[in-house]
């Protein structure tokens, strides 16, 4: 635990946050009786050298099994009788032996080892795998199969696989922020090799239109948020140079390596033991791309990169599309990235955002304009609040679903507000009936 605040007189807690680390290692002490501390915080517990999905597996075959026979049961010796056991709720498992993976309904504890039942000599539908001829002493290694919400599967990677406490995870938060803006969206990946917890997180999070998982160190607890605009009801903090920006602060970096303006995506995995990018291992593609970009009025070339969907099978069509439409909206203009500090006062958080008025930042004609920016670093345990932030996409209005009270409303009689937060038709020109810009479906 690290307490930071200001001292007073008389002294006050309220003034200090507590933060939590995991201390990684200790130095000292020196010559000058000085101790050094390297602390990270709880995510680290997920690094692949602490934290595998699914689990090392030492189980072997007790016999050889030709790939022309079919029984349904095989015994394995194994140090932990326990590890081939049925999660709660579910009535078969898998695992594989080899490059072929096999479905059992059970298991029997026998002597130094397990017996599995119920096998069958096929993976779990939507996926194949080649029989094989298998031989006493090959491993019998437990797989994974994750299906449902991405938030989810989240929480089993995080909690059963990385071992972190249920107590860091604000889930009911998670929900709200699913449902709101990823309701529908489910994924499906059948893991047969051991993966790194964050190696398997970082996948995830590149093909859910997840913005972020983090973790806050002063109110412990790890955060989660879609790709999305800032939320209906908040008000972004207005930092200005007069007021809050800490002088010549303020850095403006360009990313032209994020730039993205065409993307294709593979979906629909057939052989979960072949490599990702196998491209003749999936079922279904799209391609997607943002002709404005590649103009030469904006960039003037093709900046690809194709994702391996594995966690999208092949029902996901119209989730792989809207995961498309959101990388390229993100990544297909050269936004820019901004580092700048503020005052104590004018503290921030990690995905919050704000909109910046200040000199450094000006419109083609070198007018000022106010930006709008999502935090991505924040950094304030020094002297004064250091962030990294970086222009927001989501320009324009986006619509959302209205509640059914509203049914009927149009957008002629709706209210500045009503029309701020809800989904109006526009017509064929793609304008409002007053001439306002059309909504953006999410």
């Amino acid at each position: 635990m690290w307490d930071e605040g200001f001292l007073t007189d008389p002294f006050d807690s309220g003034n200090f946050k507590t933060r939590e680390f995991i201390i990684e290692s200790l130095k000292g002490p020196g010559s000058r009786g000085k101790v050094s501390v390297t602390g990270s915080d709880i995510l680290k517990k997920l690094d692949k050298e602490r934290a595998k999905c699914p689990p090392v597996t030492d189980g072997e075959l007790v016999s050889d099994i030709a790939k022309t026979s079919s029984p349904t049961t095989i015994d394995i010796v194994v140090s932990d009788n326990t590890v081939y056991d049925l999660k709660a709720g579910e009535t078969e498992d898998y695992a594989s032996i080899g490059d072929m993976v096999i479905t059992y309904t059970g298991t029997t504890v026998i002597t130094d080892g397990v017996r599995l039942t119920g096998v069958t000599w096929s993976a779990p539908s939507p996926y194949s795998t080649y029989r094989e001829d298998a031989e006493a002493g090959d491993k019998v290694q437990r797989c994974r199969l994750f299906s449902g919400r991405v938030i989810d599967v989240f929480k089993e990677l995080i909690e059963d696989y990385g071992g972190i406490d249920s107590a860091y995870i604000p889930f009911t938060d998670w929900e709200t922020e699913y449902t709101t803006y990823l309701a529908g969206l489910e994924v499906e990946r059948l893991i047969v090799e051991p993966e790194g917890v964050s190696d398997v997180l970082d996948e995830l999070i590149e093909q859910s239109m997840t913005w972020g998982l983090w973790f806050d160190d002063v109110e412990q607890e790890i955060k989660y948020q879609a790709i999305r605009p800032i939320d209906i009801a908040t008000t972004p903090a207005a930092l200005t140079d007069d007021d809050n920006i800490v002088k010549d602060s303020i850095d403006i970096v360009d990313e032209p390596k994020r730039l993205i303006n065409s993307i294709s995506i593979l979906y629909g995995q057939k052989n979960p033991t072949e490599n990702k990018d196998e491209i003749g291992n999936y079922k279904l593609g799209i391609l997607d791309t943002n002709l404005d970009s590649r103009s030469d009025r904006e960039l003037g070339e093709v900046r690809e990169k194709t994702i391996y969907a594995r966690w999208h099978p092949a029902g996901n069509k119209s989730q792989v599309a809207r995961l498309a439409k959101r990388i390229l909206a993100s990544r297909s203009s050269n936004l820019q990235r901004i580092e700048f500090e503020v005052t104590k006062k004018d503290s921030l958080k990690v995905a919050e955002f704000c909109d910046l008025n200040t000199i450094w930042l000006r419109g083609a004609l070198g007018v000022k304009r106010d930006v709008r920016v999502q935090i991505i670093r924040a950094d304030d345990a020094g002297e004064s609040a250091e962030y990294v932030a970086r222009e927001d996409f989501f320009t324009g209005n986006y619509a959302r679903w209205a509640p059914g009270a509203l049914s009927g409303l149009t957008y002629a009689d709706a209210t500045e507000e009503q029309r701020s937060k809800y989904l109006f038709w526009s017509d064929a020109s793609g304008e409002m009936s007053n001439g306002d810009e059309g909504y953006v479906w999410l």
